[in-house]
């Protein structure tokens, strides 16, 4: 389990608990909807789980780019299509048990 903004998870900071899991790999993250949960997924892998996003020559290539999901500070794409993300709105930070 990654935690992409572990105070702010800890901290109960923005309204909602998501949990993101790209291709199987989880993702705990508090934010204010669902676009900010992938974009902080995105920026933390962009450090620690590289092989999850696309390399900039794959975009390049790639004839339907509109099937990934693209977000990040960078503009980044996972390199998994977006069928193999799943976003779940958890009552609170203490569901993440259920998970772990």
């Amino acid at each position: 389990m990654y935690y992409p903004n572990r105070s702010d998870w800890f901290n109960s900071f923005w309204k909602y608990h998501y949990l993101v899991n790209v291709d199987g790999w989880l993702f705990a993250v508090n934010a204010n909807h669902e676009q900010d949960a992938l974009d902080y997924v995105i920026d933390h892998c962009e450090k620690y789980v590289k092989h999850l996003l696309m390399i900039p020559e794959d975009v390049e290539e790639e004839e339907y780019l509109e099937d990934y999901i693209c977000g990040g500070n960078h503009g980044r794409y996972f390199s998994c299509m977006a069928d193999m993300v799943l976003i779940e709105t958890l009552k609170d930070r203490h569901a993440i048990k259920e998970y772990i």
